[in-house]
């Protein structure tokens, strides 16, 4: 038997001590370059799981997740795309997506195409609104019903109401259009945002001011309405979801003022009320003015006109539908038929076409005036005139301001008063020819004017010693005068020896 000293099991523990404690610090090293390695392994990692990555976004629609996107004009172009794609004519502005977003690091496998975002927007939309029939007055929401029947039906009852009511005041109406802007679109819209057709009926009839009675068995309550069924027995009342107060209109007088009334309820305190405008009938005697025509005479020359037939003004009888705001003013009229009772006549005039000849004279002459009496011939012996002797030329009774043309073209060599021939115009021709035109109201030409033939150069008057408006006409050759019936066109006359 082996004996051991006392202390040879402690001895044996502080050597088992010794010996873990050099196996730890034998092995120390290598758990340091272990613990590196891992490190450096981590940080590459990141590093190439960084570079492997791009920024983008987690986009949420109300709260819930629907994925990664590049970014929230990815989301707009999705969700432009949906509405695009409707195949109704949607309102989407109730659609309150509350789109929120926060920054991430993934792999661009990870991101939503925009196909896929418009599949899980439409998935939201679908699963969180309804299809309505939304009704607006002024740009203000009164509801939206599921019907679009329903919305039109009540618009109509109120008007019908309303017609009866404002008949009453004023007998002369004869329909009513509304003065507000009544608009009804099909939106999307929070299913608790759709109204009963009978909260909308009562609201629109609070608005206008009538007694909301035509809708079956309905009755209203503070705007909370309630349907009584055959027992008599209420069921629960619906509020109506509405973002104003009503007003009333009132009929004060014929004119069917406006006055609005601010009604106690939960709704906010807003002035507003439904309106509408009066239409009524009138007849009116009115004048048809006439009209001026000109009809084209190649046998007159251009820049001369005459008038043949004078312009009168007919009447017509117009039935108008006059529509008045309710304060009286009228707003528009439009005509729903007419009769004529005198027509008019057109003042008609004749236009010259004929070009303008050369001023070169042609070494005939014709008449210068077109309407005219011969009062007076060449050679005639009249006391107190032409110094007592015979008369120099021929006197062609005429209207005051009638036209007077150039006998022939030539040059005007005296245009001016004088004492006995009065406002004289002299032209001169060639060979030696002048043409005398006395007596006249007005000169229209000037000395040195190149005139051609039937040219209008002054108007018939009294000027001088005449005792009546006539035109004294002369062919002076060389300075002599000459009888000038021997020289105009042959044509009858009517003769009035009448001394002028």
């Amino acid at each position: 038997m082996r004996i051991f000293p006392e202390n040879e099991t402690e001895m044996s523990a502080d050597e088992s001590h010794s010996k873990a404690e050099f196996s730890i610090l034998r092995y120390l090293p290598w758990i340091k370059i272990a613990a590196v390695v891992c490190v450096a392994i981590f940080v590459c990692f990141s590093i190439i799981s960084t570079c492997l990555s791009e920024l983008c976004f987690t986009a949420y629609v109300g709260g819930e997740k629907i994925g990664l996107v590049k970014s929230p004009d990815a989301v707009e172009n999705a969700l432009a795309q949906v509405k695009l794609d409707s195949l109704n004519d949607i309102d989407y502005s109730e659609v309150d997506l509350e789109l929120t977003y926060k920054f991430e690091y993934a792999s661009s496998s990870k991101i939503m195409s925009e196909e896929e975002i418009s599949t899980k927007l439409k998935s939201y939309i679908t699963g969180n609104y309804v299809g309505a029939y939304r009704l607006l007055v002024n740009g203000k929401r009164i509801g939206a019903c599921a019907n679009k029947e329903d919305v039109n039906k009540v618009v109509e009852l109120v008007s019908e109401e309303l017609y009866e009511l404002i008949v009453s005041v004023d007998s002369a109406t004869s329909d009513i259009v509304p003065g507000n802007a009544i608009v009804v679109s099909y939106v999307l819209c929070k299913s608790d945002d759709i109204s009963d057709p009978r909260s909308i009926y009562g609201i629109l009839s609070g608005m206008a001011g009538v007694e909301g009675k035509l809708y079956g068995d309905y009755a209203e309550t503070d705007y909370a309405f309630v349907h009584t069924d055959s027992s008599g027995i209420r069921t629960s009342p619906y509020t109506p979801n509405c973002d104003f107060d009503c007003g009333l209109l009132k009929n004060a007088d014929n004119t069917v003022s406006v006055y609005h009334h601010t009604h106690s309820s939960t709704m906010s305190q807003k002035d507003f009320s439904l309106f509408y405008n009066t239409v009524k009938t009138a007849v009116f005697t009115e004048i048809i003015q006439y009209e001026t025509e000109y009809v084209e005479d190649p046998n007159m020359m251009v820049g001369r006109s005459a008038k043949i037939t004078d312009g009168t003004n007919g009447l017509r009888e117009v039935n108008y539908k006059i529509t008045f705001s309710p304060d009286g003013s009228e707003i528009s009229r439009q005509v729903v038929d007419e009769k004529v009772l005198t027509p008019p006549v057109n003042e008609v005039y004749r236009i010259g076409t004929k070009p303008v000849p050369d001023t070169v004279p042609t070494g005939t002459y014709i008449w210068p005036l077109e309407d005219y009496v011969i009062t007076s011939y060449y050679g005639s012996y009249r006391p107190g005139f032409d110094f007592n002797g015979s008369h120099f030329g021929i006197d062609l009774g005429a209207d005051k301001g009638d036209p007077i043309y150039a006998a022939d073209s030539g040059t005007v060599v005296q245009a001016s008063l004088t004492p006995s021939y009065g406002l004289l115009v002299i032209i001169e021709h060639d060979n030696g020819v002048q043409t005398y035109y006395a007596h006249m109201s007005k000169i229209l030409v000037s000395v040195g004017d190149k005139v051609y033939q039937s040219q209008q150069i002054g108007r018939v008057g009294r000027t001088g010693t005449a005792t009546g408006n006539h035109l004294h006409f002369e062919i002076r050759i060389n300075g002599d005068t000459v009888d000038p019936m021997d020289y105009l066109p042959k044509q009858e006359t009517v003769i009035n020896d009448k001394n002028r």
